[in-house]
């Protein structure tokens, strides 16, 4: 105890002093950038300028080989919601870094001042690692809805300057004039799109940096006018009504967030609450019922620890995703790229990749329907991964139950103290007793001995004259020895080892598997936005398919891959490309289109689309119905699958060993009495 406590008080100096060290390398890299930065970097103070400390640490780092990944990733969150101020961003990202570092730091420092063990390490770990994504998620969602909320306003101000200019540029550049950030910085570039004689090229990656649909929309809308100029129909802007039916469409997401939060709140704190409570329980009732020791020390209590983390972790990840509305992945799987070229490795997959071709197809439409950045080869190769890591993780808790279960064999004396009560009276002489029994346990562990020779060493010591007592003494040990000697890393454990491999073989598929209604509600967030832009298309005179194609490529995530490819075979038949298009992407209300754009050949693009009108009306209730729905049943099914692991800890970890523990009693006492 007292090692465990001077270890726990060097971690804790070790920690502070390492903070100290870090504050003033800083300060020494600030008092460096403050002779070579330029002004925009100072600020006035005590009559000199200073670099700012924020500043200097987002450069110290940015520029540390350990840090500046990480550094550079939360930057990119930030920068595509607010790509004009510098600083802003800057500041809050390092803001962000340091808030999560320390609250990971802290939890490390609770967790060992609580109880040093492996066990709350890995616990503090995961507690650091949900609470500074929660901080992330809470941020950039913020951000969002900030974005989002100012331009309903901005748009609302561009549409009342066209009224009075009919000229989208000078709209957009008064209406900047009293805008606030970070809108200004977003609309300042979509201006200099919109000035631009060759927009293409700016406009692809403007989109590709943005992810928020809405400002494309709006920038699309914008090119329209202004390159075929604005139209009326059936006595109205066609640009005002696009403008109208942006904010609907934000009006609608805004609404939609706000009923996420509601119907989420709280749920991935409670799913990981068990975490908390599994160290706690198990030092309370060894501690105050010491019967139910051999259950918590032994192998149903690691089991039960390990049942409990897996449920936690498996279903955080889960409920995580459920809150979600559409998924894109931002991982860049370098390793598993990595991985996929070492060239024996990529020989073999190329061959497994000849095997199974129309099993990859699948997978890889798959995985690209869904938003992953990886192929069904890295699929592959992540899949192996989790086999190997789960059989390792599997064979290191046999590993561990085997150990706790042999420690457990040298320390219950339970029927031997009970056995011993009726022969002993002095409960000192009881316990040296007892000692005595173990140590003899201790010193012919890995030895083949038998009772009689057990009974000539105690006799031999000359500590205990009773002939009962040597006997039971003698018994006993012999039984403990040879339980010890029995319990070991048996062959049908690695079975289960194995069994548990193949499980985690098939897990990355299943994950995949899970997002299946996420990937429909993905899937449809596009089509819808397709719409949208075909809404605004349909009614130019000079509109053919190739264009729409072009347009909607520009402005696609998930579809994106297809529909280059069917720009590149528009050249041997428009027919023959788009039915190849459908083949190639199977979700039907983006077939209806493509239908659409094949009969837009022969009646021409406003009569092919001309129900798509009245439709988006019909689809947008549609939509908020379905979206209604999907939010209610995951919302439900998360309410349910959160009180998995609590039932897990209470009956599982909590009530079960004390009934398992009163049933031995009873039976203990029902075999004494007969």
């Amino acid at each position: 105890m007292t090692s465990t406590r001077n270890f726990i008080i060097s971690l804790v100096m070790i920690l502070i002093w390492a903070a100290v060290l870090l504050f003033f390398a800083i300060r020494f890299y600030q008092k460096q950038l403050s002779k070579k930065m330029s002004n925009s970097i100072y600020v006035a103070g005590k009559g000199k300028l200073k670099v700012r400390f924020l500043h200097a640490a987002y450069s110290f780092f940015s520029s540390f080989p350990l840090t500046r990944r990480y550094i550079r990733k939360i930057r990119e969150r930030y920068e595509i919601l607010e790509p004009g101020d510098i600083e802003k961003t800057e500041n809050e990202t390092i803001q962000t870094a340091l808030t999560i570092w320390f609250i990971s730091i802290m939890s490390f420092v609770v967790g060992a001042l609580f109880d040093f063990s492996v066990y709350t390490i890995l616990v503090s770990g995961f507690m650091a690692y949900m609470i500074s994504t929660y901080l992330l998620f809470q941020n950039i969602n913020k951000k969002k809805k900030l974005v989002n909320n100012q331009l309903i306003q901005f748009i609302a101000d561009t549409e009342h300057a066209y009224f009075a200019t009919n000229m989208i540029e000078s709209a957009i550049t008064n209406s900047i004039t009293y805008s606030p950030e970070p809108i200004r910085s977003h609309m300042e570039k979509i201006s200099e799109i919109v000035d631009s004689s060759d927009s293409t090229e700016q406009t692809a990656t403007y989109v590709d940096n943005t992810t928020n649909p809405f400002l494309q929309l709006f920038l699309s809308a914008c090119e329209l006018v202004n390159e075929y100029d604005d139209k009326i129909v059936q006595g109205f802007s066609l640009f005002v009504r696009n403008l109208n039916s942006i904010k609907s469409s934000i009006s609608s997401w805004l609404l939609t967030q706000k009923t996420l939060e509601e119907k989420f709140r709280f749920m991935e704190i409670l799913v990981a609450l068990p975490l908390l409570f599994i160290r706690p329980i198990y030092l309370y009732m060894v501690k105050n019922w010491a019967e139910t020791a051999h259950y918590y020390k032994g192998p149903y209590g690691i089991i039960m620890s390990a049942v409990i983390c897996f449920s936690v972790i498996l279903l955080y990840l889960y409920t995580s995703s459920l809150k979600d509305l559409e998924f894109k992945e931002s991982g860049e799987h370098i390793f598993l790229d990595y991985i996929c070229h070492i060239p024996i490795i990529k020989g073999l997959l190329d061959a497994w990749e000849d095997k199974n071709y129309g099993k990859t197809l699948k997978l890889n439409g798959m995985l690209r329907r869904s938003g992953s950045n990886m192929n069904a080869k890295m699929l592959q190769i992540e899949k192996i991964f989790s086999m190997i890591g789960m059989y390792f993780l599997s064979v290191f808790l046999c590993f561990a139950i085997v150990s706790s279960s042999k420690n457990l064999v040298i320390t219950t004396t339970d029927s031997l103290e009970s056995s011993l009560t009726y022969i002993v009276d002095d409960n000192d002489k009881l316990q040296q007793y007892i000692t005595y029994s173990t140590d003899l346990v201790k010193g012919y562990l890995d030895q083949n001995i038998t009772a009689d020779d057990i009974q000539k060493v105690i006799k031999s010591d000359g500590t205990i004259s009773d002939d009962d007592v040597i006997e039971l003494l003698a018994n006993d040990v012999v039984k403990r020895i040879v339980k010890y000697q029995n319990t070991y890393f048996k062959w049908w454990y690695l079975i289960i080892c194995l069994g548990i491999g193949a499980v985690g073989y098939y897990l990355p598929l299943l994950l995949l598997y899970s997002r299946k209604s996420l990937m429909k509600m993905t899937q449809e967030n596009e089509v819808t936005q397709f719409r949208s832009i075909i809404c605004m298309l349909m009614h130019i005179p000079e509109m053919t398919p190739d264009v729409i194609l072009n347009w909607m490529c520009r402005f696609s995530n998930i579809f994106r891959d297809s529909l280059t490819k069917c720009q590149f075979r528009l050249g041997a038949g428009d027919t023959d490309a788009l039915e190849e298009l459908k083949e190639d992407e199977p979700f039907i209300p983006f077939q209806r289109i493509i239908d659409s754009l094949i009969d837009a050949d022969r009646v021409g693009v406003e009569k092919a689309f001309v129900e798509l009108t009245g439709d988006m009306e019909v689809s947008k209730k549609e939509r908020e119905l379905d979206t209604n729905t999907y939010i209610n049943k995951k919302s439900s099914l998360a309410s349910m699958l959160v009180f998995i692991p609590l039932l897990l800890l209470l009956f599982g970890y909590m009530i079960a060993p004390m009934m398992l523990t009163a049933f031995g009693s009873m039976n203990g006492l029902n075999t004494t009495i007969s």
